[in-house]
């Protein structure tokens, strides 16, 4: 749905020595603060109640390590609503629109929102952990 990187170079991680699980776990830690940000945004474009699903229905994965080394979480919608249709489809709708309804952007609004704190969090724990 979006993607919100983090990207540290090998020699950063090789210079630090961050583990494979010190990073699952980071990533573990900050995936919440994009969820509440994807749920906020979504919530300031919801202009009907049949809707509020769709903010409760945002998810955070279990972070995985590619077949690149990459550790990703995915945060988005999940599942479908009663009527069966998706809810990434919803909230792809409603942020780019269709021919029947305006755009009424909120992924990059919350992706922004989301990314000077996670940067802030990031930047606290290695100064907390090379103090």
């Amino acid at each position: 749905m979006a993607s919100f990187d983090v990207n540290m170079p090998d020699d950063f991680l090789e210079k630090y020595n961050f583990t494979e699980e010190e990073i699952v776990e980071t990533v573990s830690e900050l995936s919440p603060i994009l969820e509440d940000s994807m749920k906020r945004n979504l919530r300031s474009v919801i202009s009907h109640t049949g809707d509020s699903s769709l903010v409760d229905s945002v998810k955070i994965s279990k972070p995985k390590k590619t077949k690149t080394d990459a550790i990703l979480s995915w945060v988005g919608p999940a599942g479908k609503d009663k009527s069966g249709t998706r809810n990434v489809e919803k909230a792809i709708y409603l942020n780019y629109g269709t021919r029947h309804q305006p755009a009424r952007p909120w992924l990059a609004k919350a992706i922004n929102d989301a990314e000077e704190l996670i940067q802030d969090r990031i930047q606290e724990k290695l100064e907390k952990r090379y103090e």
